[in-house]
């Protein structure tokens, strides 16, 4: 950023507090993140001014010349836009990224600012409460990161060195080597967690998830969100559709979660009511740029009555088996697609680990050779795993699984 030119007008960022030591330096705390900055008494003074009246980075070096040599203006004021201490004046100051301790697969952590070549960006979102059956699924993004380091999973460039157990994964020669480049590319980073507050009101979560997805797509990296529930799906895709003049879906479930009453779609139409992880489907379908949704793994009871869609196409497990199951499905290479993967795709016995398991689901082998086919020389533009539940998990089981699919699923995006 050039600040010398900037006339973006900026503030104060709302979330900081101010601790003033006796030497007249000033030790700031943001509240959210936690992250603590030590600064001058000028500085704090820049800050404060900004706090009252918005300025541009053009008006505020004109302000200050007379105090400052230009380089060291443009490195403090260039300094505070970077950590968020000054921010644009409609900035949402509680949309906060928490770094991780343990990044999932040790993966370099980095700012959003600067990474525009095709990475793949892991971001978690710890919320579960759309789940109207038990919300703690939230508890696994830091579940899989902190597994990925029990069993020294890395993919970082000075630790990944193509390890055999690769292959014992079903990952094939070219999603390997695929998987190898993205690595030495620098193509894969853990982003951290999207900051929540327990009480938090739904809609103000999903506006999150759809900047911060945004932000991530608009520079043309892959956005690989870690759920959370399903619901968290609806303001990603709404995100791609902001972006993208066509697009389709690949949903991988045992729902359809295109479940809706006439009294809750009374409510939503009202503002009275926000989606959840049994309907965001519905909510995709209002999206003008979705040209098709393709539905994989619908079965059992709950979806007796299949409310029918002209832009959906709905197979089952059965057809997803068959040889040259991945050409049957249809799955246009020219538009661009999202893929959003429920863990209860899988069968229970494999994956206990879900708060809607549902018989007769997918095995692992059979689902890896069916995404190696059917996402071959697809442009992925994003991706989401949810529903997985720590809590109902057994031996690690599901843990094992999904780290096992997001292998796979990352193995076939091109770089």
């Amino acid at each position: 950023m050039r600040v010398e030119k900037d006339k973006i007008k900026l503030r104060t960022s709302q979330s900081l507090h101010y601790d003033i030591k006796d030497n007249g330096n000033v030790e700031i705390t943001d509240l959210i993140s936690g992250k603590k900055y030590h600064l001058t008494k000028q500085v704090y003074e820049l800050l404060k001014e900004w706090e009252t009246c918005s300025h541009s980075m053009e008006d505020m070096m004109y302000a200050k010349s007379n105090l400052y040599s230009t380089d060291e203006l443009i490195e403090t004021l260039n300094f505070l836009y970077q950590k968020s201490l000054i921010v644009h004046e409609d900035n949402d100051d509680t949309l906060k990224i928490i770094s991780p301790s343990l990044p999932l697969f040790n993966l370099p952590t980095t700012e959003i600012v600067g990474q525009d070549n095709s990475t793949c960006i892991f971001i978690g979102v710890p919320y579960g409460s759309g789940n109207l059956l038990d919300s703690s699924c939230k508890l696994f993004p830091s579940y899989i990161r902190k597994y990925t380091h029990k069993y020294n999973i890395y993919l970082n460039d000075k630790k990944f060195k193509q390890p055999s157990f690769l292959q014992s994964l079903c990952l094939n020669d070219e999603q390997i080597k695929n998987l190898k480049t993205k690595i030495e590319k620098g193509q894969l980073v853990d982003y951290g967690d999207l900051f929540i507050l327990e009480n938090e009101i739904a809609s103000s979560i999903y506006e999150k998830i759809y900047k911060v997805t945004s932000s991530i797509i608009k520079q043309n990296n892959i956005p690989f969100i870690l759920g959370g529930d399903h619901s968290i799906t609806y303001p990603a895709i709404q995100a791609v559709n902001a972006t993208y003049s066509s697009f389709q879906v690949l949903h991988f479930d045992a729902h359809t979660d295109n479940y809706i009453s006439a009294t809750q779609e009374l409510y939503q139409k009202l503002g009275k009511a926000s989606h959840h992880h049994g309907n965001f489907i519905q909510k995709c379908l209002e999206l003008k740029n979705l040209c098709k949704i393709t539905q994989i793994g619908i079965r059992g009871i709950p979806n007796i009555m299949v409310r029918k869609n002209p832009i959906i196409n709905v197979h089952s497990i059965e057809e997803m088996s068959k040889s040259n199951s991945a050409n049957n499905l249809s799955i246009n290479p020219a538009i661009p697609i999202y893929i959003t993967f429920d863990i209860d795709f899988f069968d229970p016995s494999i994956a206990p680990g879900t708060a809607t398991p549902v018989t007769n689901g997918a095995f692992a082998k059979v689902t890896f050779d069916f995404i190696a086919e059917i996402l071959k020389n697809k442009k992925i533009i994003g991706m989401d795993l949810v529903e997985v539940n720590p809590k109902k998990d057994i031996g690690d089981i599901t843990m094992q699984l999904a780290t096992e699919l997001l292998l796979h699923l990352i193995s076939m995006i091109k770089h």
